[in-house]
């Protein structure tokens, strides 16, 4: 639990320093080459072609969330990889509930 309060502290801080440097929250691809170099995991089964549209600076944070929904939930499906309004949005078959929606929820706040 303080490793992840960690870890999320130091995005702040990352966030906090971009906006400082750059007048904006976010950094685009050629700006933050490292979010380009780690691939979605393999193992994601989407449920169709327009399931995933997320930004590639999003790929690690996925990739730990589908490891953790695996865990709780086995084979999913996903129906929807997005984001909105700056958040996360992640939607799975079947609907995740009770600690796979704490995941998730956990995730937008990132």
């Amino acid at each position: 639990m303080a490793a992840e309060a960690a870890r999320v502290a130091g995005l702040h801080e990352l966030r906090d320093r971009v906006q400082a440097l750059y007048g904006r929250l976010v950094l685009f691809a050629d700006e933050h080459p490292e979010a380009l170099s780690t691939l979605a995991d393999s193992s994601i089964r989407l449920t169709g072609d327009d399931a995933w549209s997320l930004p590639a600076g999003w790929v690690p944070l996925v990739n730990e969330l589908h490891a953790s929904l695996v865990a709780i939930l086995g084979d999913y499906r996903l129906e929807q990889a997005s984001q909105k309004s700056g958040g996360l949005r992640y939607l799975t078959v079947p609907v995740a509930r009770g600690e796979a929606a704490d995941l998730i929820t956990a995730a937008r706040g990132v």
